[in-house]
């Protein structure tokens, strides 16, 4: 990662070099945590992308029924493209249709016992597996609490940079 961070200094030397080596390592922990997920996932016959939709669905369905149109939003991907991957969950047994009350064009995805059962599974072993990634967080000062409070005020950054833009 050094030599990565290295050589965009010389490419761009006005880059603030803290500032994008946290980015570095944020993306990079991303990606580690999509393999690790694509390795779950792959139990289970679906990816990544997979789990993101059950797990929005699970959370929805404690407020309200989940519209396929929820789904691209929340994912900024292409309608097309979430009913490529509903059909796929559809297949498996995870989620089912259910029809829409008043628009006989619409449906709900929700998850079946199956799909329930699934998600608890798939976050249960991401869990393990993000616990035994904190090893070395828990050596420094203040560890996992400290790392939540700085992610966190990352995060709302971000969110409002991106609100900005919308």
């Amino acid at each position: 990662m050094g030599q990565l961070l290295q050589d965009w200094v010389q490419i761009l030397p006005n880059v603030d070099e803290t500032s994008f080596a946290i980015q570095l390592r944020i993306t990079q922990i991303d990606s580690l945590a999509i393999r690790t997920t694509n390795r779950i996932a792959a139990q289970f016959g679906i990816k990544q992308i997979h789990i993101r939709m059950l797990m929005a669905i699970r959370r929805a369905e404690q407020d309200s029924p989940t519209r396929p149109s929820d789904l691209w939003r929340q994912f900024d991907i292409a309608p097309s493209a979430v009913t490529h991957r509903l059909d796929r969950l559809i297949q498996l047994g995870l989620v089912a249709r259910t029809p829409h009350p008043t628009d006989r064009r619409g449906f709900y995805i929700r998850l079946t016992k199956k799909g329930e059962k699934t998600t608890a599974k798939i976050v249960s072993d991401f869990h393990a597996a993000t616990l035994k990634n904190m090893k070395e967080v828990d050596k420094l000062p203040g560890g996992r609490q400290m790392l939540r409070k700085f992610l966190a005020a990352f995060a709302r950054s971000w969110e409002a940079s991106v609100a900005q833009m919308d």
